[in-house]
């Protein structure tokens, strides 16, 4: 789906999206978590954050305003290839595993 369409195969929905209104669609979705995790008292710091299954990364840049190290990770050249254009400052790994595991076990805590 991603080399077809890739803003189909991550909204759904079939249409001519503006690069600025496809990315607004995240803001809803963040505003709720992050205000669920404060309720919860999280995150107990903000130096990283990871996205597993990030897509074009329209979530990465809310992730961004908070943490110091983001990192994007998707199955998808294509996606990848996205996210890193319309985020510069985050970090992406192309994987092509099951697992994390190329990444340091304290990286992930």
């Amino acid at each position: 789906m991603a080399s077809f369409d890739p803003f189909l195969a991550i909204s759904g929905q079939r249409k001519s999206w503006q690069i600025a209104e496809f990315f607004a669609t995240a803001k809803p979705h963040m505003d709720r978590l992050f205000s669920t995790a404060s309720q919860l008292d999280l995150p107990k710091s903000y130096g990283r954050a990871l996205e597993f299954g990030c897509g074009a990364g329209r979530f990465l840049r809310h992730f961004e305003k908070r943490f110091s190290e983001v990192w994007g990770v998707d199955v998808s050249t294509t996606m990848i290839d996205l996210a890193t254009e319309y985020n510069p400052r985050c970090n992406f790994h192309l994987n092509t595993t099951g697992d994390l595991q190329f990444f340091e076990t304290a990286i992930l805590i």
